[in-house]
C-alpha cells in the first residue's frame, strides 16, 4: 500500500505539472476508456500522462505491471477525491488557492510547450547543428601532462632535471601532488578553453614534443606541463547532441519570451513603493535643554 501510495504522488502531478509533451497532447472523445469509477472515466490518456511522471527506474518493469500499479493508483486517486469532495474540501478558501495556482501552473506549461513547439522544430534543430558544428571546427584540443608541486623553486628543480634528459612521467610519479601523479601526469586530451588561463597560455605557446621551460603559476600550485599532442576537436553526430541542443534552445525560446512579457507588462511591488520609515539623524533622542 505505501509503494502504490508513493507512486500516487508522481501519478497526482501529472495534472498539477508534466511533461512539455503531455500537456501538448489533447484527448479526443474517442480516447479509450480503461476503467470507470462510480462512473467517471479513467482513459488511456489519462495513463500516459501519469506514465511519464513516473521516476526513470520505474518505467523499466514489465508494461503490464506498470498499467496494473497505475491503474490502481489512479482508482485510488479518483475514490480519494471523491471522499474529499463529500467532506466538502473542494470548497474551502485553500482548496480554491491551491486550484487557482495549479490553473496557472498548467495555462504556463501548456503555453510553453505550444511555444517550444513553433519554434524548436527538425529544421531549427538542424540548423544549431551546423552552427555548433562550425565553432567546434575552429577549435583544437590537446593532450598533455603536468607535475603539480607547491613551489616555484621545486618547479624549477624539476626542470632542471628534465633539462638534463630525466623522464616527464617518471618525475610526476614521483613529485606531482595531483590525483593524476599514479598515471605519470597524464590528463588526456581537453579544449583549452575549459582550463585555467594561465595553463591554457602556457599549453597553447608549447611546440608539440616540448615542455615548459619556466614553471606555470595557477590557483592549485605550480606546474610543469608537458604537450603530446595537438588535434582538431571530435564532431559528434547530430543524434549524439539532438536533446541537449534541443534542451538548450527551449531554454532560450522560453527566456526570451519571458523577458518579453515583463517588458510589456509595468510591474509594482507595493514594499518597493512604501519603503519602512526609518528615523533621521537625532530623531528620537532626548533634546537637551
Amino acid at each position: 500500500m505505501a509503494a502504490t501510495f508513493f507512486i500516487g504522488l508522481f501519478i497526482g502531478a501529472a495534472f498539477a505539472g508534466g511533461t512539455a509533451r503531455a500537456f501538448a497532447e489533447s484527448v479526443s472523445p474517442a480516447d479509450d476508456v480503461v476503467v470507470r469509477v462510480n462512473g467517471q472515466a479513467i482513459t488511456r490518456s489519462d495513463m500516459n500522462a501519469a506514465f511519464e511522471q513516473l521516476p526513470v527506474a520505474l518505467r523499466s518493469l514489465p508494461k503490464d505491471k506498470i498499467e496494473r500499479i497505475l491503474i490502481k493508483s489512479l482508482i485510488d486517486t479518483k475514490l480519494v477525491a471523491t471522499a474529499a469532495r463529500a467532506q466538502g474540501l473542494d470548497k474551502t478558501e485553500a482548496f480554491r488557492r491551491r486550484l487557482a495556482r495549479i490553473s496557472e501552473q498548467l495555462l504556463e506549461r501548456m503555453y510553453m510547450a505550444k511555444l517550444i513547439g513553433e519554434k524548436v522544430g527538425s529544421r531549427a534543430l538542424h540548423e544549431r547543428y551546423q552552427a555548433f558544428v562550425k565553432t567546434l571546427r575552429a577549435q583544437k584540443e590537446v593532450r598533455a601532462r603536468h607535475i603539480l608541486v607547491k613551489t616555484q623553486k621545486k618547479a624549477r628543480e624539476i626542470i632542471a632535471l628534465l633539462d638534463k634528459g630525466e623522464n616527464f612521467a617518471d618525475l610526476a610519479r614521483k613529485f606531482s601532488l595531483d590525483s593524476t601523479a599514479a598515471g605519470g601526469g597524464e590528463l588526456g586530451f581537453f579544449p583549452l578553453h575549459g582550463v585555467d588561463k594561465a595553463f591554457a597560455d602556457a599549453v597553447a605557446a608549447l611546440k608539440v614534443g616540448a615542455y615548459t621551460r619556466t614553471a606555470v603559476k595557477t590557483g592549485y600550485g605550480w606546474h610543469v606541463i608537458l604537450l603530446e599532442e595537438r588535434r582538431p576537436r571530435p564532431i559528434p553526430g547530430f543524434a549524439a547532441v539532438r536533446d541537449r541542443l534541443d534542451r538548450e534552445m527551449s531554454r532560450e525560446v522560453i527566456d526570451a519570451r519571458i523577458i518579453a512579457l515583463r517588458g510589456a507588462v509595468k510591474i509594482e511591488s507595493p514594499r518597493q513603493q512604501h519603503p519602512k520609515a526609518r528615523p533621521g539623524p537625532g530623531r528620537g533622542a532626548a533634546v537637551s535643554k
